[in-house]
């Protein structure tokens, strides 16, 4: 917050300091990335890397956790000029995790952005939510095909137990909550059913 402050009202968190507060990445850098839609505030401050590109406009910038910080969408964007492949996808599935993924929203974050350089990058990882349109039931389909194939208990199904308030519940109540995005649980099956028979594993033989 101290460091949107410095750069005045036209300036956001953006980039990797920006991921780190929606928690899509963290970030080890001991520079904290700023951008400045305006001419104002040219001065360069200790610790902050000030960004100023061209086409970040009020728009894009929105407040989260009380500070002024770059949409989920523009960042996203920033950030896939800088990382590598796997780096983005684990970004984007850590925001579906969340709840935080917006798939239509950020396809039209990067339309208006042709000539952006995360523009390629962003593009080519989302091509695995090409089916966005996946309903829960869908989705609840998927992972009990996963159990039967790989001999797992019979999960419920239609049960309500989403939102945070349940997982403390559910966690008090002697639950470990793990969550799964469907990309994990529809592409990447043989990997998910491993980490399911471990947690199984692990827990206690009351839960498991």
């Amino acid at each position: 917050m101290a460091a949107v402050l410095a750069y005045g009202d036209d300036s956001a968190l953006s980039n990797a300091s920006g991921a780190a507060l929606w928690e899509v990445r963290p970030s080890a850098s001991a520079l904290i990335d700023v951008s400045v839609t305006s001419r104002a505030g040219r001065s360069k401050r200790a610790g902050i890397r000030p960004h100023r590109p061209p086409t970040l406009d009020a728009s894009q910038i929105t407040t989260h956790r009380g500070i002024r910080v770059t949409t989920l969408e523009r960042t996203l964007l920033d950030i896939a000029a800088t990382l590598a492949r796997p780096a983005l996808q684990r970004a984007l599935e850590r925001a579906e995790i969340l709840r935080l993924l917006d798939v239509r929203a950020l396809h039209a974050t990067i339309d208006a952005h042709p000539h952006h350089r995360g523009r390629p990058s962003l593009a080519a990882a989302l091509e695995l939510y090409r089916d966005d349109e996946m309903t829960r039931s869908d989705l609840e389909a998927f992972f009990r095909d996963l159990c039967a194939e790989h001999d797992l208990p019979r999960p419920r199904v239609n049960a309500i137990l989403d939102g945070d308030a349940k997982d403390a519940r559910l966690t008090i109540a002697g639950y470990r909550v793990v969550r799964l995005t469907h990309r994990q649980i529809e592409h990447r099956r043989d990997a998910t059913a491993a980490t399911v028979i471990a947690l199984l594993r692990a827990a206690s033989p009351a839960r498991a």
